[in-house]
C-alpha cells in the first residue's frame, strides 16, 4: 500500500553515498502510524548507520518501487529462528531489536468447556 507521507522510521543519514553500492535482498522494517510492516526489499546504498532500501508498495503493481532511507537496525538479510523446533516460535519486533517469542499453546475445545 502506497502512503505518500512515508514510513515514520524514515531518516536521512548525515552523509549520503553518491554511487549505488549493490542490490542486496533484505527484509525492511517499515513503521507506519497504524502498523509495522516487514517487507522484502533491496538495499542499494548504505552507511554505517542507515540503509537506502527499495520496496514495492503495491504487490499488484511490481513496476513501481519506492525508496527510503531507514536506520540500519531496521534492515535484516534474514530472520533467523532457533534451531530447536522452530515451529514453536514466531518472529516479532521488540523495540529496536528483532526477537522471538514462544507461541501461545492452542487450547483444545475440551479445555475451553472445562474453563481452563
Amino acid at each position: 500500500m502506497f502512503e505518500p507521507s512515508g514510513p515514520l522510521n524514515a531518516e536521512r543519514p548525515a552523509s549520503i553515498p553518491t554511487k549505488p553500492q549493490g542490490r542486496i535482498p533484505v527484509i525492511a522494517r517499515l513503521v507506519w502510524a497504524d502498523r509495522v510492516d516487514l517487507v522484502p526489499a533491496r538495499a542499494i546504498r548504505w552507511t554505517s548507520t542507515h540503509v537506502l532500501v527499495l520496496w514495492t508498495p503495491d504487490e499488484h503493481d511490481v513496476t513501481h518501487e519506492q525508496s527510503v532511507w531507514i536506520p540500519a537496525t531496521d534492515v535484516r538479510r534474514r530472520i533467523e529462528l532457533p534451531p530447536d523446533d522452530a515451529s514453536d516460535h514466531v518472529p516479532v519486533l521488540a523495540g529496536q531489536r528483532w526477537g522471538l517469542v514462544e507461541r501461545e499453546p492452542e487450547l483444545e475445545l475440551r479445555d475451553v468447556q472445562r474453563g481452563g
